[in-house]
């Protein structure tokens, strides 16, 4: 996380100036961790959003017995 922190305070010094040949590398090499940890936190949210969604469609579709999670003769 402290990657995608960095990386947005050097985006934003590149937006008001050139960057320094160290701030350019450093840019670089941190870019690709910032991407990989935002699309892991893309891929979480997409799964939590999917979970949340089949639990709603099980409560809803459930007879009410409480056994929906390990085999419900309803579901």
């Amino acid at each position: 996380m402290a990657a995608v922190d960095r990386v947005a305070v050097l985006e934003e010094l590149a937006e008001r100036g050139p960057l320094t040949v160290e701030q350019e590398v450093e840019l670089a090499e941190l870019r690709p961790k910032a991407q990989q940890w935002q699309k892991k936190k893309d891929d979480e949210f997409v799964a939590n959003e999917l979970l949340a969604f089949l639990g709603q469609d099980l409560r809803r579709r459930c007879c009410g017995c409480r056994r929906c999670w390990v085999g419900c003769q309803w579901v």
